[in-house]
């Protein structure tokens, strides 16, 4: 049954989608084990598990658990914290993927939410107003906080609607940047959560900025996440095969040089028509030109 909802679901949906259904398949497993924990006395708090998953500001502990900077990404126990956090996901992460490429998202998300964690750790170890020891957070703010700052700063007049009003990408990045700039201000009871979502949004507006001047810091960790979890079938056989070919028609085929790469003007002139107008501005052609160079 997962093999077969995997072939025809999650294997053909885009990254947006894999990265929600994964963190809802999380959230089920961490709620349905900590009942079970629970109603068996194994673990009267029911945080046993999570403990396992999230990440923490003591450098040591994370030496023996080096796989929380990952999992803490999509672990979430409130209902209310995993909603809001994969509906910002799909709003900002279908307009990344659609204008920037799919394959981006998910190194984006991972590489944000490290860079999360990171300022939260180094805060609560350099501060005096943090309690020292193993601090824990969870959660996939971080990295979507990431993804909301790369779209908004890449396309920052990209328009888009909000219940009945039209409203420009920067501005809804401003309004979450400056709650969590408040709730760390007003030194809040999820400071260490707050902490992660600016070193996220900070990541995520670093990388826009060096993506505008042609430098993609995140294409090498995608290619190796793309190297990673690729498996391309080897031919049991080799057999070589002569064929004889008409010495003109081998020429032209020599001759002709095929190219898949897409000039960098015409994306730059669909991305600001994009910022100006809005993506259904676009036509046909624009989109399969900027679907194109996504998969490039």
């Amino acid at each position: 049954m997962l093999k077969t909802y995997y072939d025809q679901y999650f294997k053909n949906a885009n990254m947006v989608m894999k990265l929600i259904i994964v963190n809802i398949a999380v959230f089920l497993l961490v709620n349905i084990l900590s009942i079970f924990t629970k109603l068996s006395g194994l673990d009267s708090g029911g945080n046993a598990f999570v403990h396992w998953l999230s990440a923490s500001s003591d450098f040591g502990a994370m030496l023996f658990r080096p796989w929380s900077i990952v999992t803490y990404q999509f672990t979430q126990e409130g209902i209310w914290h995993i909603a809001i956090n994969m509906l910002i996901l799909n709003f900002f992460g279908t307009t990344f993927g659609s204008t920037l490429g799919d394959k981006r998202l998910l190194p984006l998300y991972l590489m944000g939410g490290f860079f999360g964690w990171l300022l939260f750790a180094l805060i609560f170890n350099l501060s005096p107003l943090f309690p020292s020891g193993d601090n824990e957070i969870i959660g996939a703010s971080a990295a979507v906080m990431t993804i909301v700052a790369a779209t908004a700063t890449y396309l920052p007049n990209y328009k888009v609607r909000v219940f009945m009003f039209t409203v420009s990408l920067k501005w809804l990045a401003l309004f979450y940047i400056a709650f969590d700039l408040a709730s760390v201000s007003n030194l809040g009871p999820n400071i260490g959560g707050h902490l992660s979502h600016l070193g996220g949004a900070a990541f995520g507006f670093i990388y826009a900025l060096q993506l505008k001047k042609g430098k993609d810091i995140v294409m090498p960790f995608a290619n190796f996440l793309n190297g990673l979890f690729s498996s391309k079938p080897k031919p049991r056989f080799k057999t070589k095969m002569k064929a004889h070919r008409n010495p003109r028609t081998q020429t032209k085929k020599a001759t002709k040089s095929p190219s898949n790469e897409v000039d960098q003007e015409e994306i730059d002139r669909i991305l600001d028509k994009i910022s100006k107008s809005g993506y259904d501005s676009l036509s046909s052609k624009d989109k399969q030109t900027l679907f194109k160079a996504g998969n490039n």
